[in-house]
């Protein structure tokens, strides 16, 4: 409710939890989300701005740090209060490392599926060209770009970058994983063989996830949000890999 009054153009604050963790984080012990909203409404009279201005700051202010590595995200927990006493925080706060655990453990798994034939990895230096691996096997190339979501987790769409479309046999593999062992479960699979992306211009362009100050989602030009329902599910990694590359070893 208080979000969407935010929307609305009301001065309030929503408190989710980028700020509920600022607020750990800071050492105030507040728990339930009426006391929280009532200490960020509280520091924005002291500062002199609008509460839902402090609100979208603090919001901006965490998602970067988290974006920044986990060394320094883990770093701002405290010395005597590791990410390890608290697993839902430290998907929060380890997502970087997270992330890139799940690639590797993809990788080595899709590795071992295709042996003895060889499976050639290749990892582009830059992040922001949509395509996160390109995998080659028997000379067929796939450009990849990976997704991860937890178990029963309740999303319902990916933001694709656009310039997937332009690359060789482009895909989307969607991971789903177990929040408490990290082990891949399941997979959600975009890209048959000889089967083009959805056209992209039956796909709505992403927003931001959270709305400024003013209440206003900006657009990203440059991702678009595909439902989960254009997925095929798998079940298994040899199920990917035939995906991938067919039946052929």
């Amino acid at each position: 409710m208080d979000y969407l009054q935010i929307l609305a153009g009301l001065d309030t604050s929503a408190v989710d939890r980028h700020l509920a963790l600022f607020l750990k984080q800071a050492g105030v012990a507040a728990d339930p989300y009426t006391e929280r909203k009532t200490i960020i409404d509280a520091a924005a009279g002291v500062l002199g701005v609008d509460r839902a201005v402090l609100d979208y700051s603090i919001w901006r202010y965490m998602v970067d740090r988290s974006g920044r590595g986990s060394g320094h995200a883990a770093e701002v927990m405290g010395d005597d209060e590791g990410v390890e006493d608290d697993p839902e925080a430290a998907h929060y706060m380890l997502s970087n490392y997270r992330e890139a655990m799940l690639e590797h453990l993809l990788i080595g798994e899709l590795m071992r599926k295709s042996w003895p034939t060889p499976l050639e990895v290749y990892k582009p230096q830059v992040g922001a060209v949509g395509v996160d691996l390109l995998l080659v096997r028997n000379g067929v190339t796939r450009a990849v770009q990976l997704k991860t979501s937890k178990i029963g987790a309740r999303t319902s769409s990916v933001n694709v970058h656009t310039s997937l479309w332009n690359r060789p046999r482009p895909c989307v593999i969607w991971t789903l994983f177990d929040a408490d062992t990290l082990e891949l479960k399941e997979f959600l699979w975009l890209g048959e063989p000889g089967q083009p992306l959805p056209p992209m211009d039956e796909l709505e362009m992403a927003r931001h996830v959270k709305a400024n100050a003013q209440g206003y989602k900006a657009y990203r030009p440059a991702l678009r949000v595909v439902p989960k329902r254009y997925f095929k599910r798998l079940t298994s990694v040899e199920e990917l890999l035939t995906q991938l590359f067919g039946d052929a070893k």
